[in-house]
């Protein structure tokens, strides 16, 4: 099935064409996962040793948290089809003829430029990348691209009244997006590590953001407008979310003191709702002022608003660890650690333009 990308036309193959293609034939043992990884990580290091194309020949094999036949049949499949990919990081790394790079949205912007780079002839250069590769980037030379279904998005359970970070299904959408990767300036192959089947049963679209997220910054925004009942305005939305999670954030509104017990706005209430940030995190920045600590609460609330400003590479994840222990030091707390670190950096900046504070 060919369908296209931005410019250039990719050709679509789905789990069931790949299976057809390489004849490859599914057992109990390898369509169930977990179950034998050891010995697929030993066969796919022989394959690699002993393959008639060489080490040019790589093997994928992607394990998702799925009961699907794509568990363990990828490294025959797309070994198969040439394609270079991922068995692990380990055995990829040491050989020379492939470059793995990742991209992610909090890695550094020096690394992630790096996969924009052309390798050197005869390497072939594998970029693993979490969905902010859809539509933020295009990298020239991606002709295949291998979509295993999946992405790790932002949910909230209501009955828990917790946010979280899940893997999912991806939409249609999405897997439009990822296929089109393939085919912005030249044509491609994209490989879809699931069956057709499971691909039409996919949402249109991702879920509105209302329907995935706490709703407490969302209802301090309705009582600041006077909107009326908060649980009667948010029924009126093309999606309304579930009424326990505008319970839980109407609840949580009053446990901190921005609602009364008659869903008005209090004092505090119309301060945190002027403030660009969590309830949460607006009312540290007031009780910052008033006991007089507003300089390390306000690192904090910043540290706290965005993704986390420690970098842990893979590579050097005990080193990370270390060198983050040592800002907490006995305290054993993320935030001072985060301060301290705050604080090192910007004496660093002083020292470096000239100036010293003592």
């Amino acid at each position: 099935m060919a369908t296209y990308g931005f410019t250039y036309p990719v050709r679509a193959h789905f789990l069931e064409n790949l299976l057809e293609i390489t004849g490859y034939r599914l057992t109990p043992y390898n369509q169930i996962d977990d179950y034998g990884q050891e010995k697929d990580m030993e066969n796919a290091k022989n394959k690699l040793k002993h393959s008639k194309r060489g080490r040019a020949r790589l093997l994928l094999l992607l394990r998702m948290s799925l009961k699907l036949p794509t568990i363990k049949g990828i490294a025959h499949t797309l070994g198969s089809l040439y394609l270079a990919g991922i068995q692990t990081q380990l055995v990829l790394t040491s050989l020379s003829i492939v470059l793995l790079l990742a991209c992610h949205g909090s890695m550094a912007s020096s690394e992630q430029r790096l996969i924009f780079d052309k390798p050197e002839d005869g390497v072939r250069k594998i970029v693993l990348a979490t969905n902010m590769a859809e539509t933020s980037i295009t990298i020239n030379d991606v002709v295949f691209v291998v979509d295993c279904g999946k992405a790790k998005e932002t949910s909230y359970d209501a009955l828990n009244n917790t946010p979280c970070l899940l893997p999912s299904w991806i939409s249609k959408a999405a897997a439009r997006q990822r296929r089109g990767r393939a085919g912005r300036v030249q044509p491609g192959e994209c490989y879809h590590l699931y069956p057709r089947s499971v691909y039409d049963a996919f949402a249109d679209y991702q879920l509105p953001e209302l329907l995935r997220t706490p709703l407490q910054s969302l209802c301090l925004q309705i009582k600041s407008l006077q909107l009326g009942s908060i649980s009667e305005f948010l029924s009126r939305a093309l999606q309304p979310p579930e009424p326990l999670s505008v319970q839980n954030a109407v609840d949580y509104l009053k446990v901190i003191g921005a609602l009364d017990e008659h869903e008005n706005l209090t004092v505090l209430g119309r301060h945190l709702s002027v403030l660009p940030v969590e309830p949460k995190l607006g009312k540290m920045l007031i009780l910052g002022t008033i006991f007089n600590c507003l300089d390390p609460i306000m690192t904090v609330v910043a540290g706290l608003s965005v993704r986390d400003p420690f970098l842990i590479p893979f590579d050097k994840k005990d080193l990370a660890e270390s060198a983050k222990a040592q800002f907490s030091a006995r305290d054993c707390s993320d935030h001072i650690a985060l301060v301290r670190a705050y604080n090192g950096w910007k004496d660093a900046e002083r020292q470096q333009s000239g100036y010293w504070t003592g």
